[in-house]
């Protein structure tokens, strides 16, 4: 195997630096895992030759025990960092139960004379240069000193995200590196950065400092170092002075406008800050004496700056986190599954192969993992605080906080300590408020519960300014108000209309986010009108109204700047979706692969959700194309989802992930491990009252059975999901139960009804412009039922599933297709005498 020499490898518009161990695409890194660089330099240095299995593996782990699906796994993130398709491979060709072969022309160049002008750092060849600020170093001794080492850099991650010159890695993504000695070449690599910071938090006698360095990724130089005394009173000007010379150093162009955002504080108070850093510490150990330990320094940057917005804010996170029962045991973290563990190899977390021991010391690092990727909702505040100045308000004010802070305490007070039980806000009374005042925070509780997965509380939470299927009291509001008041009960009323417990709710949520759309257009918020119709665009879709969901999504996708990279990668997921249930399962992956960058630097509901989405996408492949291959990535995909969604305690979306996992357990004939998921998915959907995606899971426990010869229990199942799919608004999925009902039919030998079935079928879905799905129905009914056919029908059927499927991207489904033609065309059905 190669070792570190002073050449690279060349391959398209790739290089590979050997002894850098750096891959770039026309100058710009590309991140990838150190096993699977090295996987890559077996490849490059054998090009055109078949590399063994069983040698990569020897070479690649030479101390280490691995099975295979640790090679499989790295070959998949090799074919994505490099955009390659294993059907048909420019780069790395599989060669069935032998190996892999690189196929590309492979140049071998030697390194260049690099003079000292070009060791300038100019943020690589990148036009926007990747910061990822690392915690700094507690090297005092002293755990409470650990809140200093994780605010500054959090200072500095939110200080310059949403600059359009600089991009910016999540604090969930860098800050598992906490309190490790590392590699900069090695963890920048891994995180796609272009430069670290990096810090360590010192004590000598009774004197702290904290000592800074700003680091090139690519060669390890120190582009700036400083190290600063701390006392009582200087934190701020430590923190400006950090965010000075990283602009500096990196040639950051800022405006005046770029430069207040940079340098804004919420508080002057020193004290106060340092209260609300030690506050969200606490706040992020994520366990009930943590929560309860943050309220107290909230409480106490509040006393000492009475206008502290974000310490209200604090307050209200921790009492809504206690009040929904959103935490784990007391003081501890839900561990994996062993099974889930196994299966998540460990460069997608960023441990080393050292740190993976059976026993305790496994559990440890497994809670550890869970544990650091835990976020502050800093990004949920943000996004409010954008909200509010958009809506022409002085919003949050800190009597609006300390009113928010109050509802959510008597939440927290009152309810029940049961866990996963949906807090029931019907028994609180709303706060004392003007009105305008009240609505603003009673819309922005009603979007965290929202953002839980919490419904029905959102709706409670509005009950004294709407009911459900009403419209919402509009008199006496600014337009402001009004608009944010129609957006959030349209998005309550579509999403609780999706539950089954809100029947054809989707057309009242319709009618109040165009109302929301037509309000902020007239007022010309841009931003708004965007997110109304990123909402409308789902709520379409979720109607079946595919073609107008694309263009709603795509509009509100056009409107957006690159500085709302959460609501554009929201259209993007939801623009997959439609793509995906239509059939064009290409184009729902381009989607993804253009979200991809905007949820590597995002929070975890960002980047589970757009883990979950290219996980059904390539199980939808999978099923499409009959490849093993897609199955064992969506359920990696799917296990990634499943690790966000669990830290920050969304239950409904944790639900989602296991029904997904169940799913594809199907497809791989691991049926026992695939019933145990769907059972737990379908005891939270039950739990939360979300009756349409409990009859989801039973779609998916009928395949499961049918996939065991299991009719009756199969039949069973599936007629119980289809009678809630019949009383609610979901087209859609009520056309696939039916497709399975079919298939169950089939299996009882019960052919005229299974017929009836699959006509229903295609009928719902071509009335939902679901044309994919209606061709498909029709199909099976040709493939299996053509005894059963009249001459009319037949020429009927295969008409339509010509025309509905002469657009599909499913190889395989045109193959079926095809041969269906032929077979009709070769012995056509003779017409019955009358």
């Amino acid at each position: 195997m190669p070792h570190s020499n002073n050449f690279s490898y060349e391959f398209e518009t790739h290089r590979l630096d050997v002894a850098q161990r750096v891959l770039t695409r026309n100058g710009q890194s590309i991140p990838l895992t150190p096993k699977a660089t090295e996987v890559l330099l077996m490849l490059l240095h054998n090009a055109g030759q078949l590399v063994d299995k069983e040698l990569l593996i020897n070479e690649v782990w030479p101390d280490s025990f691995v099975e295979e699906a640790n090679l499989t796994q790295n070959i998949f993130m090799l074919r994505r960092a490099l955009q390659d398709n294993g059907r048909g491979p420019k780069f790395i060709e599989t060669v069935a139960r032998r190996g892999y072969r690189f196929v590309a022309p492979v140049k071998k160049i030697p390194a260049p004379v690099v003079t000292a002008k070009e060791e300038e750092f100019v943020s690589r060849a990148s036009a926007t240069p990747i910061l990822a600020a690392l915690p700094f170093i507690n090297a005092t001794g002293d755990a409470e000193m650990q809140y200093l080492g994780e605010g500054i850099p959090e200072n500095i991650i939110n200080s310059f995200s949403g600059l359009p010159q600089l991009r910016v890695i999540s604090r969930s993504t860098v800050f598992r590196y906490k309190n490790k000695q590392i590699d900069p070449q090695v963890i920048g690599q891994k995180l796609g950065a272009d430069v670290l910071l990096m810090g360590k938090v010192s004590g000598h006698e009774s004197a702290l400092s904290v000592s800074v360095e700003l680091v090139r990724v690519d060669n390890s130089w120190q582009l700036w170092g400083q190290t600063f005394p701390v006392d009582s009173a200087n934190i701020f000007e430590i923190q400006d002075e950090i965010k000075r010379q990283i602009a500096r150093a990196l040639h950051l162009p800022l405006t005046r406008e770029d430069e207040k955002h940079v340098a804004k504080r919420y508080t002057e108070n020193v004290a106060a800050y340092q209260a609300y850093l030690e506050g969200r510490y606490h706040w992020s150990r994520y366990t009930r004496t943590g929560i309860e330990r943050a309220i107290d320094h909230f409480g106490r940057a509040i006393d000492l700056d009475p206008n502290y917005a974000l310490a209200y804010a604090g307050i209200v996170d921790c009492y809504l986190r206690l009040a929904t029962n959103y935490l784990p045991p007391e003081d501890g973290l839900p561990l994996l599954d062993d099974a889930e563990f196994d299966l998540v190899p460990d460069e997608a977390f960023g441990a080393t192969d050292e740190s993976l021991v059976a026993g305790s010391e496994q559990d440890w690092v497994v809670q550890e993992k869970v544990k650091l990727r835990h976020e502050w909702d800093w990004k949920g505040a943000e996004r409010e605080l954008r909200r509010a100045n958009e809506l022409k308000t002085d919003y949050p004010a800190a009597h609006q906080w300390h009113a928010a802070y109050m509802f959510s305490r008597r939440l927290c007070e009152q309810s029940g300590t049961e866990p996963f039980r949906p807090l029931d806000f019907s028994r609180f009374p709303s706060s004392q408020l003007p009105e305008l005042e009240e609505v603003q925070v009673l819309c922005t509780v009603a979007r965290e519960q929202l953002e839980v997965g919490n419904y029905k509380g959102g709706c409670l939470v509005l009950q004294n300014w709407w009911t459900v299927g009403d419209w919402p009291k509009l008199q006496g509001l600014s337009a402001y108000t009004a608009a944010d008041l129609l957006l959030t009960t349209g998005m309550l009323a579509d999403y609780m209309a999706s539950t089954g417990q809100f029947p054809r709710g989707h057309k009242h949520s319709e009618a109040l986010l165009n109302g929301a759309l037509a309000l902020c257009a007239m007022l010309g918020l841009k931003t708004r009108v965007a997110e109304a119709r990123a909402e409308l665009g789902g709520c379409y879709y979720r109607q079946g109204f595919f073609d107008l969901a694309r263009t709603t999504l795509e509009q509100a996708l056009l409107s957006l700047s690159n500085t709302n990279q959460d609501l554009a990668s929201l259209c993007l997921f939801r623009l997959a979706v439609v793509d995906r249930h239509a059939g064009r399962l290409h184009d729902s992956v381009n989607r993804l692969t253009r979200a991809e960058a905007m949820a590597k630097h995002a929070g975890p509901w960002i980047l589970g959700r757009y883990h979950q989405e290219f996980g059904t996408t390539l199980r939808d492949l999978g099923t499409a194309d009959g490849l093993h291959d897609h199955f064992e990535r969506a359920l990696f995909s799917f296990r990634r989802s499943l690790n966000e969604f669990e830290a920050v305690g969304n239950l409904r979306y944790v639900a989602a992930v296991r029904n997904n996992i169940g799913f594809v357990l199907l497809e791989l004939a691991r049926f026992e491990e695939a019933e145990t998921h769907l059972f737990r998915a379908f005891r939270l959907f039950e739990t939360l009252g979300d009756d349409v995606r409990c009859s989801q899971v039973e779609e998916t426990l009928a395949q499961l059975y049918l996939g065991q010869c299991k009719y009756d229990r199969a039949e069973a199942m599936i007629l119980k999901a289809l009678t809630v799919l019949e009383k609610a608004d979901e087209d859609v999925l009520l056309s696939e139960a039916l497709v399975t009902y079919g298939r169950v039919l089939l299996g009882l030998h019960r052919e005229s009804e299974a017929k009836g079935a699959f006509d229903g079928a295609h009928r719902i879905a071509e009335r939902c412009g679901h044309y994919e799905g209606a061709g498909l129905a029709l199909l099976l009914v040709l493939e299996v039922l053509r005894n059963h056919l009249l001459v009319d029908e037949e020429v009927v059927f295969l008409s339509k599933a010509q025309r509905f499927l002469a657009e599909s991207q499913q190889a395989s489904v045109k193959d079926r297709l095809k041969k269906c033609i032929n077979m009709y065309a070769a012995n056509p059905i003779e017409p019955t005498e009358k």
